[in-house]
């Protein structure tokens, strides 16, 4: 039965407000084995169009006229609560494959697509203001992301996969 398999843990559902600014979107589901447990676990999906700033926050692309779309993003995540019960400082993992089209306009050819993995260690706080499950978490990580397929090469340029990208955000989500 499903209380076997999940005991007596905790669901939540959450998003990124941030990637509905920028065109795409992000869900993420995450359970908590107890409700006194240090862990909790999830996976997620998210796109979005990135910014100039996080471009040409590498040099090598900066002010290169590159259009840059996460097109899709799956990561499986791990969190350690410095507390037991999900809330307050937490440290975190997410392991996920993310596929980009680039486009350049200042180049004759059109766009080009690749896949990589990426690897973000994090840390972050969670904040339930009411008592009605709903809750806030920022968080920052520094991830380790490769190419893994496809080519960012575009027009006889290159389109620069950083090897280190930092991040940071602010989740809203819900606990049942």
């Amino acid at each position: 039965s499903g209380t076997a398999l999940f005991g007596q843990g905790k669901f939540s559902l959450e998003t990124d407000p941030s990637t509905f600014a920028f065109g795409g979107y992000a869900a993420h589901l995450r359970w908590q084995p107890s409700a006194d447990s240090h862990w909790q676990f999830g996976a997620g999906a998210y796109a979005m169009d990135f910014p100039d700033l996080f471009v040409d926050i590498n040099p090598d692309n900066a002010d290169e006229g590159w259009d840059v779309r996460l097109d899709s993003g799956i990561g499986l995540f791990g969190e350690y609560y410095l507390k037991p019960g999900g809330k307050g400082w937490l440290l975190g993992a997410q392991l996920a494959i993310q596929r980009y089209s680039v486009e350049n306009s200042e180049l004759s050819a059109n766009e080009t697509a690749f896949s990589n993995l990426l690897l973000m260690p994090y840390a972050g706080y969670r904040w339930y203001p009411t008592d009605s499950g709903l809750y806030l978490q920022p968080w920052a990580g520094l991830g380790v992301t490769g190419k893994i397929s496809g080519s960012n090469d575009l027009g006889g340029d290159t389109y620069d996969v950083s090897p280190i990208i930092p991040f940071m955000t602010l989740h809203v989500g819900y606990t049942f």
